[in-house]
């Protein structure tokens, strides 16, 4: 869309194993002066929403900002089918901007 240049994706990887490098370049970004963040000292939680949605702990935040890889529930099959579908981790050619891992 003609507004694809104004969208960052944020690699979960990325911002959970370097969080104050990743947030600079969010704020880069946006073009806005850096703020320094606690990394360490983060709480926030969405009950009534998650509860509601029946995902429970979706939008909770623990206190730190840190990797915490997690094993799937789905099945080997549908898991590599669905790991396909991760659009944001390929260049499609798209204005957005990514920041991953691998940048």
């Amino acid at each position: 869309s003609p507004e694809a240049e104004l969208m960052l994706l944020v690699d979960y990887e990325a911002l959970t194993q370097a969080p104050a490098q990743v947030m600079q370049l969010v704020y880069q970004f946006i073009d806005q002066p850096y703020f320094d963040h606690d990394f360490n000292n983060l709480e926030y939680r969405e009950e009534e929403f998650d509860t509601m949605m029946k995902t429970p702990d979706l939008h909770t935040v623990k206190r730190q900002v840190k990797y915490q890889p997690r094993a799937t529930i789905l099945p080997p099959d549908l898991f590599d089918k669905f790991s396909e579908l991760s659009f944001w981790e390929r260049d499609l050619n798209s204005q957005a901007s990514r920041i991953s891992k691998q940048d």
